[in-house]
């Protein structure tokens, strides 16, 4: 249990291990092999679950706005770590949406260092697909003695120039059928606050960010009644605070290996992928044939052996 002033600690555990560490001058105690529970930050409650052994993984869930979810099952068995999933603030389980001043980039990077703090470890590898990637990329410029390693998952690109391109690409996939359909659960009085028909929303809304998007429906994100308001408050509060952001100039400084994976079909252009790695003096690009947004549920296998290939 960490005790950190305004850091807070760790709540909910249903089982404590014996050993403790030191962390910033806070006492923690370690995380068993497998535990869910929150992390009590500055104005929210981080949610989390923690699950496998080995080298300690975080998992760094998109949106912003989205929880672990849509995460857990397609990477809980696939990786060979100790995985750490959580919400960010604002999203999921955890709080923190009452405080939209507190929807920051800066805020979220101190977050994701109060979950590593945590789990007691001075490195951990980073998986963050999405929003999670170029949060990620934002923790390794910040932390970069923390980092072991980065996966970066169909990230936003480093730029709002090549970030914004996904819009004309959303907008060419959508078939009429889909946006017939997303109009009629519009339609729906109350339907925000009735997580079936937000999870339905989602899956046809996101249609178009598969490569094969009859995958759509493998996604699963746990809404509950307050969702739909929590990801729309984080997803604009967080947007709005980037900015016009360019990492560019800063990436040549990231050290750690980084593997970055992104799917043929991405609703990014392969060019962002690309600049990307050419910035980045110590990574990796893979590019997925017939995938998009989604190369863990579009491809399993073939996202396991990338990875696994990068740890070796």
């Amino acid at each position: 249990m960490i005790r950190c002033g305004s850091r807070g600690g760790i709540l909910g555990f249903a089982q404590f291990v014996g050993l403790t560490l030191m962390y910033a001058g806070c006492s923690v105690e370690q995380l068993p092999s497998e535990e869910s529970g929150f992390v009590e930050v500055t104005n929210a409650r981080l949610n989390y679950v923690t699950v496998g052994d080995g080298q300690p993984l975080i998992v760094i869930p998109g949106g912003p706005g989205f929880g672990y979810t849509y995460l857990f099952e397609p990477l809980r068995d696939l990786l060979a770590r100790r995985l750490t999933f959580y919400d960010q603030r604002g999203s999921g389980s955890s709080s923190g949406h009452e405080s939209p001043a507190d929807l920051t980039m800066d805020t979220f990077v101190e977050d994701l260092d109060a979950i590593r703090g945590a789990l007691g470890a001075e490195t951990v590898d980073l998986l963050g697909h999405s929003f999670g990637g170029l949060l990620a990329l934002h923790y390794a410029l910040r932390h970069p003695e923390s980092v072991r390693s980065l996966i970066i998952v169909d990230g936003d690109p480093t730029t709002l120039r090549d970030w914004n391109h996904f819009r004309q690409v959303i907008a060419t996939r959508r078939t009429s059928e889909e946006a017939e359909r997303l109009e009629g659960i519009q339609a729906q009085q109350g339907w925000q606050r009735r997580p079936q028909a937000v999870e339905e929303y989602y899956r046809i809304f996101l249609r178009p960010y598969f490569g094969d998007p009859e995958f759509a429906s493998d996604l699963r994100f746990g809404f509950v009644d307050n969702s739909f308001e929590k990801l729309n408050i984080t997803s604009q509060a967080v947007r709005s605070d980037l900015g016009e952001w360019d990492l560019t100039d800063t990436l040549s400084s990231i050290t750690a290996p980084t593997l970055l994976v992104y799917g043929a079909k991405s609703i990014f252009e392969v060019s962002a992928a690309e600049a990307m790695h050419a910035a980045m003096p110590a990574s990796r690009l893979e590019i997925m044939p017939e995938v998009g947004h989604f190369p863990f549920i579009e491809d399993a296998a073939g996202f396991r052996a990338v990875v696994l290939e990068f740890f070796r």
